[in-house]
């Protein structure tokens, strides 16, 4: 038998292996009748399909593994029976980095709101677990299978748009391009801003709403978003200079992540794009992405994103998630000065010991999208999110309440589980 033909022979034969959330609530799990009927069934119809249904999702990505041979399933035999190659197994179970009590709630929050139409979030630790990763508008993870002709029939239906939707960025890019400045020597540049900017290609740029800011520096400008300082600032800094940096944070440049595939981010190739890109117009990324740069921006530092824990899953010989780090090459000094300058701004916003940067940009089909990067504790941040709505009216900054939310759904759970673990002790 050919290994093709073994692999597929394993996930059919045995039974397909539990999920499981980081404190050990089964997410999903196969039961059989007593007609020898196997049924998937999950702790909740909507707010995991995308992450993990057997379309593109762990179930997918894991099949292998989770119909790899572990114990005996009961009353399918084992070493007492004739033939123990014709025993019928569990398969080996997957251990998620996700809270569920954080994405039940969270994901309750998008869903009862009326102003998050088409949302996602994200929450990630310091290490770059994933602890609550939702969208908005989930389909019914029991029936895609049986709606399957008729869904696939719309334009991303299966996608899981935290991760693989790709989305302009806005604004939130900016910090990037303060760092950078910083370390170039640039800290104390000032522009006389008039609320427009001609780039050398002739297009002119308007600040948002078209308000002038007069002469400004660059904490200013990063508070109240300068189009016009930020792009000025970047012709100066020059083209090899902003690519060099938009890489190290992964703007523009794929990540590979071992347990949810490849993180896309798209740069425009338009000869003014540079400028564009300076403001986020330019630039599309997935929300994902965002957490992954605002943990960059935030620490100097991007640990690989995962949902699966380290090591309880095998993709061939490599370690399940969480291989590697990459440093973005910010002194330490332009990290902790931009990271006061985004504290400012999440008070701005009335968030306090956050950091936080909102931005919205316009999409190609005319709609528009507004995101918020944040994370918490301001001076040491231990949790990087993102919040984004597309499809939307709202400014980045209507999204501090959602932002504030979040923050205390994890605060809520990660006390809850120190206290459980606290007792059992």
């Amino acid at each position: 038998m050919v290994k093709a033909e073994r692999d597929a022979y394993i996930c059919e034969r045995n039974i397909t292996g539990k999920i499981y959330d980081r404190g050990g609530t089964v997410i999903a799990e196969t039961d059989v009748t007593e007609d020898g009927e196997r049924v998937r069934s999950y702790i909740d119809p909507h707010r995991y399909t995308s992450l993990i249904s057997d379309i593109g999702g762990l179930e997918y990505r894991y099949r292998k593994h989770l119909a790899e041979r572990g114990e005996p399933a009961e009353g399918t035999g084992g070493s007492g029976i004739l033939d123990p190659a014709a025993a019928v197994y569990k398969g080996k179970p997957l251990m998620l980095t996700i809270d569920d009590d954080m994405q039940r709630r969270a994901y309750g929050m998008i869903e009862d709101s009326d102003r998050l139409s088409d949302a996602s979030a994200v929450v990630m630790d310091r290490e770059g677990g994933i602890l609550l990763m939702v969208n908005s508008n989930e389909l019914d993870i029991s029936r895609i299978h049986e709606d399957y002709e008729e869904l696939s029939k719309q334009p991303g239906a299966f996608m899981n748009k935290a991760v693989d939707a790709l989305y302009p960025c806005g604004s939130v890019l900016k910090p990037v391009i303060a760092e950078l400045m910083i370390d170039s020597g640039m800290e104390d540049f000032k522009v006389n801003d008039k609320g427009s900017v001609t780039t050398k290609f002739g297009e002119t740029i308007y600040n948002a709403n078209g308000r002038s800011y007069g002469e400004i520096g660059l904490k200013k400008a990063l508070k109240v978003s300068s189009n016009v300082y930020f792009i000025t600032a970047a012709e100066r800094l020059g083209k090899e200079a902003v690519d060099e940096a938009m890489d190290a944070f992964f703007i523009g440049k794929d990540m590979e992540i071992s347990d949810l595939g490849k993180m896309l981010s798209v740069r425009t190739d338009r000869k003014e794009g540079l400028a564009l890109e300076t403001i986020g117009q330019a630039v599309s990324v997935s929300p994902l992405t965002l957490v992954s740069m605002l943990e960059g921006i935030a620490t100097g530092t991007i640990h690989e994103p995962h949902v699966t824990v380290p090591d309880s899953a095998r993709r061939g010989n490599k370690a399940g998630a969480g291989i590697f780090v990459e440093e973005t090459g910010m002194s330490e000094r332009a990290v902790m000065t931009v990271r006061k300058m985004l504290k400012a701004c999440a008070g701005r916003y009335g968030l306090s010991d956050m950091i936080a940067k909102t931005g919205t940009a316009d999409m190609p089909d005319g709609r528009q999208t507004a995101a918020m990067i944040f994370a918490w504790p301001a001076d040491s941040p231990e949790y990087f999110a993102v919040i984004q709505n597309r499809d939307s009216d709202m400014w980045g900054k209507e999204l501090a309440p959602y932002a504030q939310e979040i923050r205390r759904i994890v605060e809520e759970e990660e006390t809850a589980e120190e206290t459980s673990e606290e007792e059992i002790r």
